[in-house]
């Protein structure tokens, strides 16, 4: 399953870092971003646990990136928070409809095309807002 609220996060406290191209304190983060500090604690784990920051020791440490941004795609970050599915909808294998649903095969499509951009944009585009044209045909204003 998806979490929004975990992902909304971890994109704000990376772009944070990307901006600030330097280490910060965790309290820190959570004060530019305002996201609680524990938070941001958490958030910062998983993605230190996947190598998408590093924690720098003594008193001028914190978390800084280490990968490019234009390496790091919106895929990665979900990656990070263990997020197996990208699903916006998910269709219960108890269903009666489940094998013959129209719904279902339209929520299968959506599901598909998040992935897809999610795999295609990388927080470099989201820093410059060329994300749009990554999609140009795509149209969701």
């Amino acid at each position: 399953m998806f979490y929004y609220k975990n992902f909304r996060y971890a994109l704000r406290i990376l772009l944070r870092l990307y901006i600030e191209n330097k280490p910060l304190k965790a309290k820190e983060i959570a004060e530019k971003e305002y996201i609680p500090e524990k938070f941001t604690t958490k958030i910062l784990f998983y993605l230190k646990k996947s190598g998408l920051v590093k924690s720098i020791q003594g008193r001028n440490g914190g978390f800084s990136i280490i990968i490019p941004p234009e390496n790091v795609y919106l895929i990665d970050i979900s990656k990070a928070l263990n997020n197996d599915s990208f699903e916006l909808v998910e269709c219960d294998l108890n269903c009666s409809k489940y094998d013959n649903c129209n719904a279902q095969n339209f929520w299968n499509f959506i599901n598909g095309c998040y992935a897809k951009m999610f795999s295609s944009i990388s927080l470099k585009h989201i820093l410059d807002g060329t994300y749009d044209k990554i999609f140009p045909d795509l149209s969701c204003k």
